[in-house]
């Protein structure tokens, strides 16, 4: 009973000591370190880039806002930018809404053509005779109708 008693008691004062502490210690700056390399560093490079992006701009250059607008840069305020659009249409901005520059391929769109074409489907044949208009197969299939539908999608 009385080996039970100092089982229980408390550790000896040269055990455990500073090397515990550090061994506690360590998976919190794995954790911090794991976190600086993977979200906070990549952020301060975008960050720094982004800056270094919005003090580069001048007339002429080709942006994005966070609208999805692509257009040309005509004038520079203090904190908006004029874009040009199109050939008549002129839109003032935020220059906190501008996200970037398009890409190589984004600058001149291609055209793109997409056809799309839907039949009807066929309904097996009544017990009733056949409706005007409709014709019969000969496996026992009524056509009911043929549906066609084109659309043609061009961006320019």
């Amino acid at each position: 009973m009385i080996d039970l008693a100092y089982a229980m008691g408390p550790l000896p004062q040269g055990s455990g000591g500073p090397a515990s502490f550090l061994i506690q210690l360590l998976p919190m700056v794995a954790i911090f370190a794991i976190f600086y390399f993977l979200l906070i560093r990549p952020q301060q490079r975008q960050r720094r880039d982004r800056d270094e992006m919005m003090r580069n701009i001048k007339k002429g250059d080709r942006i994005i806002t966070s609208g999805g607008l692509i257009g040309t840069v005509v004038a520079l305020g203090a904190e908006t930018v004029t874009l040009k659009i199109a050939d008549s249409v002129r839109v003032e901005c935020l220059r906190s809404a501008i996200v970037g520059r398009p890409a190589a391929s984004a600058a001149r769109p291609t055209i793109a053509v997409t056809v799309v074409q839907i039949m009807a489907s066929h309904e097996p044949l009544p017990s009733s005779p056949n409706p005007p208009g409709s014709s019969v197969n000969m496996n026992g299939t009524r056509k009911v109708g043929s549906v066609y539908f084109h659309a043609i999608i061009v961006v320019l």
